[in-house]
């Protein structure tokens, strides 16, 4: 399926529904990292701070083959 994604001003909307081919419109959410948990877990802090390590401009994709929902039976999808 192909999607865009479009910023436009709240008050344009009237003009972006009235695509003939729109079939879903929805609010794109603030992206972000907001859980440092795993850094204190891992004890990353000392030596992000040493080498000044931010992580900026570092583009991370997860890719998952979908949902378990822990039983073992016809409902799981095999393995990629």
């Amino acid at each position: 399926m192909d999607y865009c994604v479009v910023r436009a001003a709240p008050r344009d909307l009237k003009y972006i529904l009235k695509a003939p081919l729109l079939l879903w419109v929805e609010e794109l959410g603030e992206v972000g990292l907001d859980n440092n948990v795993a850094s204190d877990i891992i004890d990353v802090n000392e030596v992000r701070g040493s080498l000044n390590l931010t992580g900026r401009g570092v583009i991370v994709a997860v890719a998952d083959t979908g949902l378990d929902n822990g039983r073992n039976d016809n409902t799981m999808q095999e393995g990629v």
